[in-house]
């Protein structure tokens, strides 16, 4: 199993009726990306997230999300807007 975050401001509306599909540009200039932002560790309005809930989400390591990964390296944070 595989550790994941989100960082919102709607985590009582998440938690009873799913996540909602948004766009941004998760500080990537001249990129807009939809999905729902997850990352390898808890982000927060430095990194671009809103709010002050976190939620953590626990993915079976069966599923592959490397496809959706953006890497910061310099920072050793890892994201996934998933679609």
């Amino acid at each position: 199993m595989t550790i994941y975050f989100h960082t919102t401001d709607q985590a009582e509306a998440i938690l009873r009726d799913g996540f909602r599909d948004t766009e941004g540009t998760y500080k990537l200039v001249g990129s807009t990306l939809s999905g729902v932002f997850i990352a390898n560790v808890p982000m927060d309005v430095n990194e671009g997230a809103r709010g002050d809930q976190l939620l953590e989400i626990t993915v079976p390591d069966i599923v592959d999300l490397e496809n959706y990964e953006l890497v910061a390296l310099v920072e050793q944070k890892r994201a996934n807007p998933l679609p």
